[in-house]
């Protein structure tokens, strides 16, 4: 125990002294440990433009700019898309949740159970 450090250890008497040993060396010493975030010898290595498209997207959203209209027509496919989604997020459709909810109506991703979940939070 290191009291100057404020470097507490616990130790089992269960394990051999090399065990120990590395423990030590683990808790003490970051250069010995393993960065997982790092790309380590014969990995291969690949490229995503994923989360720059996500963040474009997120800059670009307006939720003010859906209207009553929009929801309705995202209402009435089959399944959501991409707009659809973004109609859903907006302030214009917290009147039709309940209408969401009604049997007939489907749309992917349990997108009302999730706006409802939210919605019941933010009140």
């Amino acid at each position: 125990m290191n009291e100057e450090n404020q470097v507490y250890f616990i130790d089992s008497d269960q394990l051999p002294p090399s065990a120990l040993e590395r423990k030590h060396r683990l808790e003490q010493d970051p250069s010995f440990r393993a960065d997982h975030m790092k790309y380590m010898d014969g990995m291969q290595v690949i490229e995503s433009d994923i989360k720059d498209k996500v963040l474009k997207a997120m800059g670009e959203y307006d939720y003010n700019s859906y209207t009553a209209a929009d929801i309705e027509r995202a209402l009435s496919h089959e399944t959501c898309s991409i707009e659809d989604f973004k109609a859903f997020l907006s302030p214009a459709a917290a009147p039709y949740l309940l209408f969401v909810f009604l049997p007939r109506q489907r749309c992917c991703l349990r997108l009302p159970e999730t706006l409802l979940l939210h919605r019941q939070r933010t009140l």
